[in-house]
């Protein structure tokens, strides 16, 4: 690693700042910073009550240790060969104050990744551009686990009530485990859902309970215990303890508060010497897995532990988690990257749970999650400061801005600080619950995602129920606001931020389908979605909870709306810190301006550039060879559901895609078209309308290019299975002779078995009616129609059949019917081969005058010309000319039965129309269609007809 080392102020400051190198996976450029001792800074700006004390973090507790002294270095194995093992070995049997040294190249982790549970040591590598650790995809464990977890096991009673600002207990009896409390031990100290926490009532999944018996009340807190704090014993006086650090809130005897001790993963004694003063420094970690309890890098109930000058990429669960953990720190590092942009646990950055408490993230990015960043029953203490949060999304609505900053995601974190961050956002959302006491100071709120790299191209389609296809595109188009926090979040402070920026503009234009143009932006929210409100305090869905505003401070805060920084009437105090927890301005910010966000200079409300956010556009500015982020993987659907592939890789410039198929399980691939039942084939996500059964074994996959170059995702196989009826045996076209059977058969398949009900047109498929068991048609309701008698009449005639299951309907091709015909003699023959029942017998229909469908064409004219016996025909009769010896006659042209024994055709002339005289006589015999020429030539007579007239004969 190339680096120069710049003298700051003091003799023991400096910053080593990473060389600029171009990297495929465009790793983390950022500044590795020294600690700077500081206590927590007074600030009456906001009353005592609603502030606690902030001094968070390894940096403000004694700085991360320069550790020097090498205990062993290690490089990659090469290949596919495993690195796991060497490198666990190093860790748990590394002294003290030593170093595990991981050189340069990328090192292969498996099965349940690196656990770190000794105490003073510290991981490092040769920074996050030279030394990468990956785990396969799909692992479902961390890359890098620290602390030997968050297991709570028994707990006692507190004999009085525990105040906040006080850092010592009394307990109702003795320790409850035959392990003694030791000074240093991390405890848990909780109580019971009361007024101040409000959970949002989830479906009730317990037998016979309501919503307060709801499992997901016990996800990330003790069950029904969400306020609650890591604490750590200082000193132990028979059942008094007293810890380093002050309560954040009062937990009272009322409130059932208790102490709970972490205990072993076995349970058979409690962590009485939790993991400490451990740290990994100068990394990459790639594809960590499992969700909430996976991730990249996760921390367990560990103290005064540190990840600095780390890039976590392309995690399934949190990038870093810190879960129970007690003054910890996150600092200088690129959390980036999702591979699953979804809710759910597995598509969220910074995470941080389990009553964890004054822990420090700083001078951090976290980018493309669909969370940035998640509170989850934090204990209070901890700060947010001076990070860049950016790009919280959803995969599959790619339109509305995901929460931001925040503290929530799940009840009830409490007494956190944001300080000096930049954001699209400061968000609370509802899904779990409420927060309280919680400070947003010093931060710019923009309203606007940056949508960098390749979000620009990144789409999410579907088909409707009206089977028009629909479009979502990464644009700001819902949920847009500076501030947006939902019902019960009670007691925020927003004191000194900056609102929207100078240059913010409205999405006048939007691509993304059901998206309306905004048309303003505004100062609170005023219930009209295509306003931009830089406030919008308690609104949830439809509703709006006022106690949100009411309990809230709002003071010192400049919006780019009104041009003018806004004061609390009954807040007297106008001057604002330069900071809730740094006692100067803290080193990584070097000749830059600070406090960078300004509100009480309206001239120039954001003064300076965050380091955090000058970091990230240098990484962006950066070209690079695409790299696939989220891949598609095997897929099954049943039958009559839409498949949408979705395929998303990072690269400057922004990557084309190509979605290819392959028929032959992969040996030969072909670009896909676009067509009604394939559609976005060059976009991020392709859609399949409806794929059929007969596609199940089709693959699947995606092409990625810029100019630097390309990349294959990996391949989805596809079946489909039972849904909707699927006709997988068509109804053929049958031609049979008069007088016989007619058969067409069918073979439909479903997740429930279908019904069959077949239909019948005579007017080439315009309308269709259902058959009925009859003399004439058997198996109308089975796969095997049966068309029995046929006759002359049916021909062209077409059957089609619809099926049924729970799930909807089918309808299968349509088959025609061709009856071919004898050679009827006689008039009376055709008549019978070509009406059935008592039609035969009727005159008004089969008489030889008749013209029972009103086809202006008499039944006799139909079986002298060989004319269908039913539906509309071409005349059978044409009028031309011949020339014979030099002169022009007419001709009469016609199609004759020639196996009538009982018609005569004779061809008649006339010059008025009147008197008809006798041209030709044809008897029956061959050729079938016959021309007669007249006698008269053309001109010798001002008039000339033709025509012929058919007779019968006995």
């Amino acid at each position: 690693m190339n680096f120069s080392v710049l003298p700051l102020q003091g003799p023991t400051h400096y910053a080593s700042i990473l060389a600029m190198n171009t990297c495929v996976s465009f790793s983390l450029r950022c500044l590795i910073l020294a600690a700077a001792v500081c206590s927590n800074v007074s600030a009456e700006i906001i009353p005592t009550a609603r502030r606690t004390a902030w001094q968070p973090g390894v940096d403000l507790n004694g700085g991360i240790p320069s550790r020097t002294t090498i205990y062993h270095t290690l490089t990659p194995r090469g290949g596919t060969l495993d690195d796991t093992a060497a490198i666990q070995t190093a860790l748990d049997d590394c002294p003290a104050n030593q170093v595990v040294l991981l050189g340069p190249g990328t090192f292969n982790i498996t099965g349940g990744g690196l656990r770190m549970e000794r105490a003073n040591i510290t991981l490092r590598g040769a920074g996050p551009e030279q030394t990468k650790l990956v785990k396969p995809r799909g692992t479902q464990t961390p890359v890098i686990s620290v602390g030997l977890g968050v297991q709570k096991g028994d707990h006692v009673n507190l004999a009085a009530d525990a105040l906040k600002g006080t850092n010592t207990v009394t307990l109702t009896g003795a320790t409850p485990s035959k392990v003694a409390f030791a000074p240093g031990e991390l405890v848990v100290i909780d109580h019971v859902t009361n007024s101040e926490s409000w959970w949002n009532p989830a479906p009730d999944r317990s037998p016979g309970g309501g919503p307060e018996k709801d499992p997901s009340r016990g996800w990330f807190s003790e069950y029904d215990r969400p306020i609650g704090q890591v604490m750590e014993i200082q000193t132990i006086s028979g059942n008094t303890l007293t810890f380093t650090t002050s309560f954040h809130m009062d937990f009272r005897v009322a409130d059932q508060s208790r102490l709970a001790r972490y205990w072993l993963g076995d349970k058979v004694k409690p962590v009485t010497a939790p993991t400490q003063w451990s740290g990994i420094e100068d990394l990459y970690v790639a594809y960590g897995d499992g969700g909430d309890s996976g991730g990249n890098i996760h921390l367990y109930g560990a103290k005064y532990c540190w990840v600095r000058n780390v890039e976590s990429a392309y995690s399934s669960g949190g990038s870093v988690n810190l879960d129970g953990t007690f003054r910890c720190t996150v600092r200088d590092s690129f959390l980036h990257s999702t591979i699953w942009p979804y809710p759910g646990g597995y598509g969220y950055g910074l995470v941080v749970g389990y009553y964890a408490a004054d822990n420090l993230v700083e001078n951090c990015i976290s980018w493309n999650f669909n969370k940035v960043m998640v509170m989850r029953a934090s204990g209070g203490g901890n700060v947010i400061g001076y990070n860049y949060m950016q790009d919280g999304w959803g995969g599959n609505y790619p339109a509305m801005n995901e929460v931001g900053l925040n503290a929530s995601h799940y009840t009830t974190p409490h007494y956190e600080l944001f300080e000096g961050n930049e954001s699209y956002a400061f968000s609370g959302d509802s899904t779990w619950g409420n927060s309280i006491y919680i400070t947003a100071f010093r931060n710019n709120l923009t309203t606007r995602r940056t949508a960098a790299w390749s979000f620009p191209t990144f789409s999410f389609s579907f088909i409707d129920g009206a089977d028009v296809p629909r479009t979502f595109y990464f644009e700001d188009a819902g949920n847009r606001n500076a501030v947006g926090i939902a019902t019960a979040h009670l007691y925020y402070n927003f004191v000194g931020n900056v609102l929207g920026a100078s240059d913010m503009t409205l999405l006048t234009n939007p691509r993304s389908s059901w998206t309306s143009p905004q048309t303003a932006f505004v100062e609170n929210y005023d219930g009209q979605e295509v306003h931009v409100p830089m406030w919008s305090l308690g609104v949830d869905g439809g509703t709006t909870d006022a106690q949100v505003r009411t309990t809230a401070l709002l003071h010192g805060n400049y919006d780019f709306v009104t041009k003018t920084i806004k004061w609390d009437a009954a807040t007297p105090d106008h001057a604002l810190p330069n900071s809730l927890y740094l006692p100067a301005k803290p080193a990584f910010f070097g000749a830059t301006a600070w406090p960078w966000v300004t509100p009480e200079n309206s001239t120039n409300p954001v003064a300076g550039v965050l380091p955090a956010k000058a970091r990230f556009n240098t990484i962006m500015s950066a070209t690079a060879a695409p790299v696939i982020v989220i891949d598609t993987y095997d897929t099954s659907v049943r039958y009559g559901d839409d498949v949408q592939l979705i395929v998303t890789a990072e690269g400057n410039p922004a990557p084309t895609y190509a979605w290819q198929t392959s028929v032959d399980n992969g040996a030969t691939w072909a670009n896909m078209t676009e067509t009604a039942s394939t559609l976005r084939v060059t976009a991020t996500t392709m859609l399949l309308a409806a794929p059929t059964p007969a596609m199940t074994g089709q693959r699947f996959r995606c092409i990625a290019t810029n100019a630097l170059g390309s990349v294959i995702s990996g391949t989805t196989i596809l079946t489909i299975t039972p849904g909707l009826p699927w006709f997988g045996t068509q109804p053929q076209n049958a031609s049979v002779a008069a007088g016989t059977t007619a058969t067409f058969t069918v073979a439909a398949t479903g997740e429930t078995a279908p019904t069959y009900l077949w239909q019948r047109s005579t007017n080439a498929g315009s309308t269709w009616s259902d058959l009925t068991e009859s003399a004439t048609y058997v198996g109308v309701q089975t796969a095997n129609l049966g068309v029995k008698t046929t006759t002359a009449m049916m021909t062209n005639d077409r059957f089609r059949c619809v099926a049924r299951n729970p799930l909807g309907t089918a309808t299968s091709n349509a088959a025609t019917l061709t009856v071919t015909t004898g050679t009827p003699g006689t008039y009376a023959a055709w008549r019978a081969e070509s009406f059935l029942g008592p039609e035969a017998s009727n005159d008004a229909v089969s008489g030889p005058l008749a013209d029972p469908d009103g086809a202006g064409v008499t039944n006799l004219q139909r079986y002298a010309h060989g004319l269908p016996a039913r539906g509309p025909v071409a005349n059978p009769i044409t009028l031309g000319t011949a020339t014979s010896a030099g002169a022009s006659y007419l001709t009469l042209s016609f199609n004759r039965r020639t196996t009538a024994t009982d018609l005569r055709y004779v061809v008649e002339a006339s010059t008025d129309l009147v008197t008809w005289a006798t041209a030709t006589t044809l008897v029956p015999g061959t050729p079938a269609r016959v021309t007669a020429q007249d006698s008269v030539a053309m001109g010798a007579a001002a008039r000339r007809f033709l025509r012929v007239r058919v007779t019968t004969v006995p």
